[in-house]
């Protein structure tokens, strides 16, 4: 349900657009990563897209979600094992 509710908003903002479905964020780099398929020219004829972006309705998605980010920087790596073994416990 939720995935045909986002895949409605994309097709809203771009029609066009190819929608590449996964799980866990797991992606060929090929199907996203320099596909020379978005054109600033077709983008800003989707009145969607025009509404969001262009005149300035959109919100950061920064602001929207509450997101952040944090640099840590230390002399010490952190130790790989223990690394992993805390995120595959946590996620």
């Amino acid at each position: 349900k939720q995935l045909s509710a986002v895949k409605a908003v994309v097709r809203r903002l771009n029609p066009t657009a190819q929608v590449v479905t996964s799980s866990h964020s797991k992606v060929p780099l090929h199907r996203v990563m320099n596909t020379g398929l978005f054109s600033l020219d077709k983008a800003e004829r989707f009145p969607e897209w025009r509404q969001s972006v262009i005149e300035n309705n959109h919100v950061p998605e920064t602001e929207e979600y509450g997101i952040s980010s944090l640099v840590y920087r230390t002399d010490r790596p952190f130790h790989p094992v223990r690394l992993y073994e805390d995120f595959t416990e946590r996620f």
